[in-house]
């Protein structure tokens, strides 16, 4: 076995416990009380039950990302696209239920990360002649950044 066919075979038992550790931290986190601080600067934007409902919603994000782990380890591609949908969003419960802004980045940042995945969970293909392949701009370059991003704001 080569590195390169030990690192392919290794990917996606890292890729499942990542997203194994982003379940628990989303079940933890709604389990211990928001800060009085934050609760208060929230409660001057947002409505209490939406509030409410983003903790139920970030417990419900939480389980499914324990169980989409197995079909990521599998390489799932549904597995792979319902994972990006629940660590985005899960992002934003994250903010709308108690202001978590780190665990809200680092979620928008692992789906940013995946969402810019060509296929499965195998790297998008390095261009061949400086920024262009194909003849055309690779776009592989800056997607992770810009989902990111786009997923924070």
């Amino acid at each position: 076995m080569t590195a390169r066919q030990a690192h392919r075979s290794r990917s996606p038992r890292v890729a499942a416990a990542l997203v194994l550790f982003a379940g628990m931290v989303n079940l933890v986190s709604v389990v211990l009380p928001v800060e009085r601080a934050h609760l208060r600067l929230l409660v001057t934007f947002v409505p209490g039950a939406l509030v409410t409902t983003a903790t139920a919603a970030t417990a419900a994000a939480g389980v499914g990302l324990l169980l989409l782990a197995g079909g990521l380890r599998r390489r799932r591609r549904s597995a792979l696209l319902a994972t990006v949908v629940l660590l985005v969003s899960g992002a934003v419960f994250h903010l709308l239920k108690g202001l978590d802004l780190g665990v809200a980045l680092v979620e928008a940042f692992l789906g940013g990360c995946w969402s810019a995945k060509r296929t499965g969970l195998t790297p998008a293909p390095a261009p061949t002649n400086g920024a262009r392949c194909c003849g055309r701009r690779s776009p592989w370059s800056w997607r992770p950044w810009v989902s990111a991003c786009s997923a924070c704001w």
